[in-house]
């Protein structure tokens, strides 16, 4: 009877290393949530039986460290929510992995080519509700609206006061141009 209830704490710490190997195997696993394993003593009356796994959990809905990547598509989700993906045989899967580039039609891919999922916007920004689709980054090009007479003269007389004037006028103009950029493309 004392070796069925040692080979049932065996057993039971035997499936809480094969949570922590997980761990670590996928500690550099982007989006990987650790796993927690629960134990449960066993009883036939008053008798002690032995020790059983109750369960192993897995916090996926807890943040984990934001790193900045230099990748623009490198997203996270910093509290409760998924990344809704497609892949190409339109099975939907949800993940908290962020880590995302645009295939050759501009269309926001997971490193499996999955297709990320989100509601649209249409030309003027306004986001339409209701189904969501594939996001895709369309590639426009905007002409730059440059200042139509630019004043050589104050720049060049190097006058503190204007020149300075002068430049805050050319960076309002640029954040109105960024603004502007982002606003068609739907960022």
């Amino acid at each position: 009877m004392s070796y069925e209830i040692a080979a049932t704490g065996l057993n039971a710490v035997n499936e809480q290393l094969d949570g922590i190997s997980n761990n670590i195997a996928n500690a550099g696993t982007v989006g990987y949530k650790s796993m927690t394993t629960q134990f449960s003593a066993m009883y036939a009356g008053s008798q002690a039986m032995g020790v059983s796994v109750a369960g192993t959990a897995q916090s996926i809905s807890r943040g984990g460290s934001l790193v900045s990547t230099g990748n623009a598509l490198d997203l996270a989700i910093n509290n409760d929510g998924f990344f809704v993906t497609c892949d190409s045989a339109g099975n939907i899967s949800y993940t908290r992995a962020g880590s995302f580039e645009t295939d050759k039609n501009g269309y926001i891919v997971n490193a499996s080519g999955a297709y990320l999922q989100g509601y649209p916007v249409d030309d003027t920004g306004t986001l339409q509700t209701g189904t969501v689709t594939d996001i895709q980054i369309k590639n426009r090009q905007y002409p730059g609206a440059g200042q139509q007479q630019p004043d050589f003269y104050r720049q060049l007389r190097c006058q503190r006061r204007r020149y300075r004037s002068h430049n805050r006028t050319v960076r309002r103009h640029q954040q109105q141009l960024v603004h502007r950029q982002l606003h068609h493309h739907g960022v």
